[in-house]
């Protein structure tokens, strides 16, 4: 199985000099409604919006701008609405020096159909 893959191979990816330093690879997995139900205010019944994690650099002023133009895309080029941003907590406390370096700030959207 793809499980059994992943736990046999050595590294999914490219890699690196920094043994610390992974490639962010992962597995696709069913929308935890219950779980996001609790943090997300007005979220929809299940199957009724979408969610993904966007990584954005460590430049807080130009992720805001970045936001407001994902909204407008959202919202006005595909006639949805974007519902939610939800910050990931994270824990780098096992980062090499360079992924530390590079590490993004990631966030997960929420995007619903419009109300009508």
């Amino acid at each position: 199985s793809a499980n059994e893959m992943l736990l046999n191979m050595e590294h999914r990816g490219g890699c690196g000099l920094d043994e610390r330093c992974g490639d962010g690879a992962g597995i696709l997995a069913n929308i935890p409604h219950q779980f996001f139900a609790k943090s997300i205010k007005d979220l929809p019944d299940a199957g009724l919006y979408g969610t993904g994690n966007i990584f954005f650099g460590r430049d807080l002023v130009m992720n805001l701008k970045i936001k407001s133009l994902m909204q407008q895309i959202v919202e006005q080029e595909f006639g949805l609405r974007l519902l939610s941003w939800r910050s990931i907590p994270t824990n780098n406390s096992i980062l090499g020096a360079q992924s530390l370096e590079n590490e993004p700030i990631t966030e997960q959207i929420f995007i619903t159909v419009p109300v009508s």
